[in-house]
């Protein structure tokens, strides 16, 4: 059997171990998703407090317009994180165990 992940990864598994990748998978999918749930309650947090959406804070904040505040460093952060999260999400979804 082969377990497959954004057709990059291919790793063989045994019979008997597919059902624990497949767990695997489902579980490391849940909890990004909670992850993702929690990382964009605060993206809204801060897209209210300053009036503005997350693209257009970081267009802003890395050219400068915006400052050093602290609060910045910690939305860039927020953002960052978020898309990882989407990204590795997207990538589990597409996950194909064989």
């Amino acid at each position: 059997m082969e377990f497959l992940l954004c057709s990059m990864s291919e790793v063989d598994v045994s019979d008997g171990s597919l059902d624990v990748v497949r767990e695997s998978v489902s579980r490391e999918l849940d909890i990004v998703e909670r992850k993702l749930e929690r990382f964009r309650e605060r993206l809204e947090d801060f897209e209210d407090e300053h009036d503005m959406d997350s693209e257009e804070f970081l267009e802003e904040f890395e050219s400068g317009n915006l400052g050093d505040d602290q609060d910045y460093f910690e939305w860039k952060a927020v953002y960052q994180s978020v898309q990882r999260l989407e990204d590795r999400k997207e990538r589990l979804e597409k996950a194909e165990i064989k």
